[in-house]
């Protein structure tokens, strides 16, 4: 009787390996051309000649690589190259991949806030006998009605948790002044109006935190409703108005909370000409804020109603259309100026910043970190001019960021970090599509941007405030002779006109 053999456990040959392998890295290199010339087309950010150009590299690659390595009677001396390179090409695709990945994210991310979010407190006296908001039931709770939503929210959740009566009061001075008076029992404030007690206490009288106690916390959030015109501009070829505010505050900007706007720049861009015009507005301007009548306030005040009335009191203010905004924070400047590797800024004189006491900032031209930047863009007490001259620090700052960004390789080096850093600190109305456009006008003819500078002037003065109601307080009254030219300028720019004749 015969025996049987047993089955073979030899490899499989050869040339099936070698058919695996080529397989492998032709479905590798399809699936990574695809994925990369698919996103540079959705991103959008190439030139139309960039862009043509490569995709057919593209294509090309992919055609001649895929047949030579799947067909069978090409030579492996022609095949292992072949693989190695289609490796490589995969992995930078990848890694091309992952870069427009996050500028992908990063761009979408940029968009308006979709909610307003809030804390109110209710206060009483330190030497109030009241603990927690069940002792105020049919007491008389005073508030300041600031005819917002987020307002009426926080109210509507009071009255839920407590049967108490409110009695509205015409300003947030009056809202002080009734509760430290014993005029009422306790009074329901929003944190950005408590902050604001704190700072404007007269004649370094004791803070407002310290005579009182927070006895309870409501946060409260509601949907934005900012509504900006939508711009159809070409912005490769028609110049616009962009308005920066930077908000006194640090974090993540979508959850923050309102915040009074400290510095309000407007920055007139002519992408023709490649001028940029700076405008700076000081923050204690006195202006009149849109759709409101009594009297004027700071225009930094404006901010804590949203950026649309920033938006709309300039607008008001200089008599000219503000196409777009872009909202910063303290985060913003320090993040990004650390990730560039510093800045240079020419000081005119050497001083301790007032908000950063272990600083000494010298005269001439340095080289600052995120944390100078900051305190140099916010110093105004070590100059005899104040605030006039703490806009042209800002602008000194604003411009030196521009020149690194548009003349340094560090924005390629450093790409993924400068998008990190700042993706949380940024907030804009400009859509994908815009910034999509700016950015291939300045990758298909690098132009060496022209940055102009100019600011409005004002005279010391105090008085009586929207916001603060009976409560003097430091105002800059504007000198319109400057709003006027401003306007000019800027109305020229729109018109087309260069400004290289303009004498700024």
């Amino acid at each position: 009787m015969s025996k049987t053999s047993p089955k073979s456990t030899a490899s499989p040959r050869p040339h099936k390996v070698w058919l695996i392998l080529s397989i492998i890295f032709s479905t590798l290199l399809i699936t990574t051309t695809l994925t990369l010339g698919t996103m540079v087309v959705l991103i959008n950010f190439l030139p139309p000649l960039y862009l043509y150009s490569t995709l057919i590299i593209l294509g090309i690659i992919t055609i001649v690589f895929i047949p030579l390595m799947l067909l069978k009677h090409i030579k492996l001396f022609i095949k292992i190259p072949l693989f190695f390179l289609s490796l490589l090409f995969s992995a930078i695709y990848l890694f091309a991949i992952i870069y427009l990945n996050q500028t992908f994210n990063f761009v979408n991310h940029l968009k308006g806030q979709d909610y307003l979010t809030e804390s109110y407190y209710v206060v009483v006296m330190n030497s109030s006998p009241y603990q927690n908001i069940t002792d105020l039931q049919d007491h008389t709770i005073a508030t300041y009605d600031e005819n917002q939503d987020i307002y009426d929210a926080a109210v509507a959740e009071l009255h839920s948790l407590l049967p108490a009566q409110t009695q509205t009061v015409s300003s947030i001075s009056e809202l002080s002044s009734n509760l430290t008076g014993q005029i009422t029992d306790a009074a329901f404030i929003s944190s950005i109006h408590y902050d604001l007690l704190n700072e404007l206490s007269l004649d370094n009288s004791t803070p407002f935190s310290e005579q009182t106690r927070i006895i309870h916390t409501i946060e409260v959030q509601v949907e934005s409703h900012d509504d900006f015109t939508t711009n159809n501009l070409d912005l490769t070829t028609e110049p616009f108005v962009l308005y920066i505010s930077g908000i006194d505050a640090y974090g993540d900007i979508s959850t923050m909370k309102r915040g009074r706007s400290d510095v309000n720049m407007l920055a007139t861009v002519n992408p023709k000409t490649h001028e940029i015009l700076l405008i700076s507005i000081p923050r204690d301007y006195y202006v009149q804020l849109h759709n409101t009548t009594g009297p004027k306030d700071k225009l930094t005040h404006a901010g804590i109603y949203g950026i649309q009335m920033s938006v709309t009191t300039l607008e008001d203010v200089l008599d000219v259309p503000i196409n777009y905004y872009l909202k910063v924070n303290f985060s913003t400047v320090v993040n990004l100026v650390d990730t560039l590797d510093g800045i240079e800024v020419y000081s005119d004189q050497s001083f301790t910043p007032w908000t950063n006491r272990n600083l000494t900032i010298s005269k001439g031209n340095i080289h600052m970190d995120g944390a100078t930047a900051l305190a140099f863009a916010r110093e105004r007490k070590a100059y005899s001019t104040g605030d006039r001259h703490r806009v042209q620090n800002q602008q000194a700052v604003i411009s030196a960021l521009i020149s690194k960004i548009s003349h340094s390789p560090i924005i390629l080096t450093k790409y993924s970090e400068i998008l990190q850093d700042i993706s949380n600190s940024l907030e804009t109305n400009l859509h994908h599509d815009e910034i999509s456009a700016l950015i291939r006008l300045q990758l298909q003819d690098m132009p060496n941007w022209q940055i102009y500078k100019y600011n409005l002037e004002g005279e010391d003065a105090h008085d009586y405030t929207y916001s603060m109601g009976h409560q003097l307080l430091y105002v800059m009254a504007p000198d319109f002779a400057t709003v006027d030219k401003a306007h000019n300028l800027i109305t020229s720019m729109l018109a087309g006109e260069s400004l290289n004749t303009a004498g700024l």
